[in-house]
């Protein structure tokens, strides 16, 4: 059966709704052009879209809600997560990644603790909706890393 694109008219397919991150960060400062940084951020997840093409997500308490956020980036980030990952979590990723598995997550036995700066991205069609990623461009040691 061949695959279908996701119908971004539907309502999502969980049982939980969330506000999107990105959506709400556009919302409240009415600017598409936003610059984010979370200086105590792990990564718990992470997926492989396409060479040089990956993501993860979080749930962050913000303005008195849970906010989802999807995070892409690509293989320098994806490296420099890699300075500040256990070895066993760098295991974890490289047998994700050769196996394919990546591509529906892949679960770090422990969380990558660090900063992260990240840029608001461009509204995209994912399989609960319509979300906007954003688009890390750096990692450091934050508070909480």
């Amino acid at each position: 059966m061949p695959a279908t694109e996701p119908d971004c008219n539907a309502q999502p397919r969980g049982t939980l709704s969330f506000t999107d991150l990105g959506k709400y960060i556009i919302s409240v400062s009415g600017d598409k052009k936003v610059a984010f940084v979370y200086p105590g951020w792990q990564m718990n997840i992470l997926f492989a879209h396409s060479e040089n093409h990956y993501s993860t997500n979080t749930m962050l308490w913000l303005d008195g809600q849970w906010l989802y956020g999807t995070f892409d980036f690509n293989d320098d980030v994806l490296n420099k997560f890699l300075r500040h990952a256990s070895a066993s979590s760098i295991k974890a990723i490289g047998d994700g990644l050769m196996s394919g598995s990546a591509v529906n997550g892949t679960h770090l036995p422990d969380a990558i603790r660090v900063g992260i700066y990240a840029v608001v991205g461009k509204e995209e069609c994912g399989p609960d909706g319509l979300f906007v990623p954003l688009n890390i461009s750096d990692v450091f040691i934050g508070s909480g890393a």
